[in-house]
């Protein structure tokens, strides 16, 4: 999940990037995120909708790109991270440059506060539902708390970021990656700008090697070493924006509508297939390179709700999974799945909010003033 500092005005805009025109194309950016996170919330209700009638008849055109994006939003995690590495070398790159202990206290505020709050959260919820319902089918009982994952110990060790997964909030798998890769991130960049090519094949070697590469080879390299490449296309992306507007100054509408289509298409791949680390990368690069420098997306991303949804989209991202589990525990031996799930729509929209506004706007503040007394 790709995490930038957000507020009544999207911190996309703070960044020192000059022009009107272009600082309105990166606002939209934060559209983009809201979007992708919408989609991962899509993929779990399809997870959890899988067995039941309506899920069985769709199943078969859920498998056709771009729908496939849907069912397991693959593509949506590597956009984010692309979309990090985008936003933070911009960071980087401003007039104010921030102190590494600065940038440090600022990305750590930002991603782990948030998540710290919603796995307390998640924990609390789970040791007063803890039982299982039997009347819940079989894919819901295996997203909701199991007795393993509600201990102290597992708290202790979830909530500190050591391993993966997060049975608490499954979601929260991707902030392990994205709060370790953002705090060597400033060393990442400057190697991106004096050696991008090198790099770059440095970083996708590292991703084969433990996506892709035997077992015995994949435990020699920390698996957070596979999303590197990401922080490092998002950063060329950056550094190359003004290129990258040039370019697509010189192409018709047409071209980039088709651009659009293609790159959608890529982050659709399924999670499952091997070549998928890569071909949602090359997605992802394509995407945020064109609405970065396309005008059209600027008023296409420029909705109300795209803003609204790409402010809560951490705090959506965040808290979705537990306010279903929750529902799940508490209504599973009353209604159906479907039902279940239309009732929990307003309220993950709603929880997302109250996340926003009361816990990740207070953490970004905090974040500032540590930053501005390291640099002090």
């Amino acid at each position: 999940m790709a995490v930038v500092e957000s507020s009544t005005k999207s911190d996309f805009t703070t960044f020192a990037v000059h022009g009107g025109s272009v600082v309105a194309r990166l606002a939209v950016l934060d559209s983009l995120r809201g979007l992708a996170a919408l989609s991962v919330v899509a993929c779990h209700y399809l997870i959890l909708l899988s067995a039941t009638p309506f899920g069985r008849s769709t199943s078969w055109w859920l498998g056709i790109p771009p729908l496939s994006l849907l069912r397991t939003a693959y593509g949506s995690v590597i956009l984010f991270f692309v979309l990090s590495g985008y936003v933070l070398a911009l960071n980087l790159m401003g007039e104010r440059r921030p102190s590494w202990l600065g940038f440090a206290a600022r990305r750590f505020c930002r991603i782990w506060l948030p998540f710290a709050a919603t796995i307390l959260i998640s924990f609390a919820i789970g040791c007063i539902s803890l039982a299982e319902n039997p009347l819940l089918p079989a894919i819901w009982q295996a997203n909701i708390w199991q007795p393993g994952t509600v201990t102290v110990d597992a708290l202790v060790e979830q909530i500190a970021m050591p391993s993966i997964p997060i049975g608490l909030d499954l979601p929260a798998w991707s902030l392990v990656h994205e709060l370790r890769i953002s705090l060597f991130f400033p060393l990442l960049f400057v190697l991106v700008r004096r050696a991008p090519a090198v790099v770059l094949a440095a970083s996708l070697c590292l991703n084969i090697a433990v996506l892709q590469a035997p077992s015995w080879l994949g435990q020699l390299v920390p698996g957070t070493a596979a999303y590197i490449v990401y922080f490092v296309a998002g950063a060329w992306l950056a550094i190359n924006r003004d290129r990258i507007a040039e370019l697509a100054e010189a192409v018709n509408g047409y071209a980039k509508a088709l651009i659009g289509i293609v790159a959608l298409l890529l982050l659709a791949v399924p999670g499952d297939d091997p070549r998928a680390p890569v071909i949602a990368g090359v997605g992802a690069v394509l995407m945020i390179g064109l609405i970065a420098a396309s005008p059209a997306t600027v008023r296409l991303l420029s909705a109300w709700w795209c803003k609204f949804l790409g402010r809560i989209s951490y705090s959506l991202y965040l808290t979705h999974v537990v306010v279903l589990m929750a529902l799940g525990s508490l209504l599973g031996g009353w209604l159906p799945v479907s039902l279940i799930l239309a009732i929990a729509a307003p309220i993950i929209g709603l929880v997302a909010w109250i996340g926003y506004r009361c816990v990740e706007r207070p953490s970004i503040r905090l974040g500032r003033r540590l930053a501005a007394r390291f640099a002090g």
